[in-house]
């Protein structure tokens, strides 16, 4: 069973600022808050943890996103400006798009029983 952080620390956890905890658990707890930051250390306290960069994570939304706003009527090169990519990254994820759209096409045909 886990014991919160209030009943581990008592009266005191209210007194705890994110500057009183060492690196990098005091940039953390200034994003997520000292008692997450806390449970965080608690799961994963010795573990090697690995957090992918931003844009990784973030690139299969940005690129579903440029694939609608294409579908509704943007350019390529609209699309590049606003997503501040070339529009020769844009064509490369667009052509992702449209090879996913055929493959799923012609699975479908395969399936299908005349």
């Amino acid at each position: 069973m886990l014991v919160s952080n209030q009943q581990k620390y008592g009266s005191f956890m209210h007194e705890i600022q994110a500057s009183d905890l060492p690196r990098p658990h005091n940039r953390i707890a200034e994003i997520i808050g000292i008692e997450k930051t806390l449970e965080l250390s608690s799961l994963l306290g010795g573990s090697m943890v690995y957090f992918p960069i931003h844009a990784h994570v973030t690139r299969k939304l940005r690129n579903l996103s440029i694939q609608r706003d294409f579908e509704s009527g943007m350019s390529q090169k609209e699309l590049a400006h606003k997503y501040r990519l070339s529009t020769g990254w844009v064509w490369v994820i667009l052509r992702e798009f449209r090879k996913q759209e055929n493959n799923r096409e012609m699975n479908e045909r395969s399936h299908v029983k005349p």
